[in-house]
């Protein structure tokens, strides 16, 4: 159960890793670049930005939809007594 614990710690710093590095892409992008030969430098921006939106949406959900770690129930109550 506790390497269960530390692969999901070690996923979680990865995805958050990952997803602070595709934020960098716009601060890479305004910088001047010569201008490209090619046409398709659009099409690829186009999808890396729907890309980071449906990893943000993802990554939202599983937070979301974690179950919680409580291990302590409340106890039912009797009324009996």
């Amino acid at each position: 159960m506790q390497t269960f614990r530390s692969r999901n710690r070690q996923l979680l710093m990865t995805l958050i890793g990952g997803i602070l590095w595709l934020g960098m892409e716009g601060l890479v992008l305004a910088q001047a670049a010569p201008p490209a030969e090619g046409g398709s430098g659009g099409r690829n921006l186009y999808l890396a930005s729907y890309f980071i939106v449906l990893l943000g949406i993802f990554l939202g959900l599983v937070v979301v939809c974690n179950p919680s770690r409580r291990r302590d129930r409340p106890k039912p109550e009797s009324y009996g007594d």
